[in-house]
């Protein structure tokens, strides 16, 4: 909302702000309201939420929520609960929620589902998957492609010339690491834990110290 923090990882919500929307964003325990109640409903959530979701963020949005509130998710299950609720009419606010990965076709999950009144799809197979096998309508089931903000200050061009692989949540490093094994062009992987001998043109990158030959410690960059 400030331009601090690249915009693709907001979500459009700073495009809302813009419009004229109040924006309240559902913080959980940052709320005073909450703050009482924050340190057991931590470890409950962390139990549950991929279940019913995250517990703190979704009891915010209900003591607020109002037939013309929009409650807008930036993931698929934080909110799990909420739509369950709303599935079954006990929740009055409409959601719209931004689905990320294909969804298993459960009972709970075909109540989830349809408990989300538009489906913000980051892919056509993600798109594909809701409509052929939760029988969503394409109307309320959209596309969304999402990449990263060229604009913000963090994405400079520099002088190297190389392919970037980051991320945390559901990356297949290892599959990656052996496509580019024999790669012609430098490769930059960016990985949360150490990972096996790349390719000679391959560079992986940790946020944990490498120990050198020389015996001294020192940090990846």
């Amino acid at each position: 909302m400030r331009g601090t923090y690249p915009r693709a990882h907001v979500w459009g919500v700073d495009a809302l702000a813009r419009d004229g929307f109040e924006v309240v964003l559902a913080s959980g325990g940052a709320q005073g309201r909450w703050l009482p109640v924050h340190d057991w409903l931590t470890p409950l959530t962390q139990r549950f939420v991929w279940r019913i979701g995250d517990i703190e963020q979704e009891l915010f949005v209900m003591s607020r929520a109002r037939r013309t509130t929009i409650v807008y998710a930036a993931d698929q299950v934080s909110l799990r609960g909420l739509s369950l609720l709303r599935a079954a009419h006990l929740f009055p606010a409409p959601i719209v929620t931004v689905v990320h990965h294909p969804i298993e076709l459960t009972q709970t999950n075909r109540s989830v589902v349809n408990g989300i009144d538009i489906a913000l799809c980051l892919s056509r197979r993600v798109r594909g998957q809701l409509i052929r096998d939760f029988g969503r309508p394409p109307s309320t089931t959209l596309f969304a492609p999402w990449g990263p903000d060229l604009s913000a200050p963090f994405y400079s061009a520099r002088a190297e010339r190389f392919v970037v692989s980051t991320g945390k949540t559901q990356r297949d490093i290892d599959t990656l690491l052996s496509a580019v094994a024999t790669a012609e062009y430098p490769v930059r992987v960016h990985s949360r834990m150490p990972r096996g001998s790349p390719g000679a043109n391959t560079e992986i990158i940790t946020p944990f110290p490498r120990l050198p030959r020389s015996g001294s410690w020192t940090f990846s960059r």
